[in-house]
């Protein structure tokens, strides 16, 4: 979800923000949103920079009080999804529980992806798909780092292959933990239903 449209609108010409600008801000953010945007105080404002500065001091002292269980997300009852909520919640649970490094996640479609982000990990979510199509649409949910990988026979070649990923560009290094979200067997779309605990070697 993206919050956008005049959201300092006020700093376009002073440079804080009204207590209500602030109020609305932080009530997005409480409320779910992955994305906030700038647009006219950006673009046109006197305060720029500021604005910019004072739209992340909003977002990051509002996530740091956000509630460490936040509700559960229910998207149309259907069983398949409330399995993949159910696999998403215990990846971030288990994550945080054990000091994983990352959330690595294999997803087709995204949604596997969107829903770990929607639990508000402080942890990065690393997406991987072969569909190119969705890498850009998953930059906007909150904490997720999306990356390419083709599609492999096996969830073990796929693990192998993005671990070799994540090393190389240091984002972990070995007996680092990270928690591994995907479905089984790997070609199937749908239901996200393994959850798994690994360290890199």
């Amino acid at each position: 979800m993206i919050t956008a449209t005049q959201m300092l609108e006020s700093m376009t010409l002073n440079i804080a923000p009204t207590r209500a600008e602030v109020s609305d801000v932080a009530n997005a953010i409480f409320d779910g949103t992955d994305c906030v945007m700038l647009s006219g105080e950006t673009a046109v404002g006197r305060y720029p920079v500021e604005t910019v500065e004072m739209m992340a001091r909003i977002i990051h002292t509002t996530e740091s009080r956000l509630r460490t269980q936040p509700p559960t997300l229910n998207l149309f009852g259907r069983p398949a999804v409330e399995f993949s909520i159910a696999v998403a919640e215990s990846s971030v649970a288990m994550a945080t529980d054990i000091g994983a490094r990352v959330i690595a996640c294999f997803t087709q479609s995204g949604l596997t992806a969107r829903l770990i982000s929607k639990q508000r990990a402080q942890i990065p979510i690393i997406a991987f798909s072969p569909d190119k199509k969705i890498l850009p649409r998953l930059m906007i949910f909150r904490g997720v780092v999306p990356k390419c990988l083709p599609m492999l026979k096996s969830i073990d070649a796929v693990i192998g292959r993005a671990e070799k990923s994540l090393k190389d560009e240091h984002i972990v290094k070995t007996g680092d933990n990270i928690v591994i979200v995907a479905s089984a067997p790997v070609q199937q779309r749908g239901a996200t239903n393994m959850l798994k605990l690994h360290t890199i070697s």
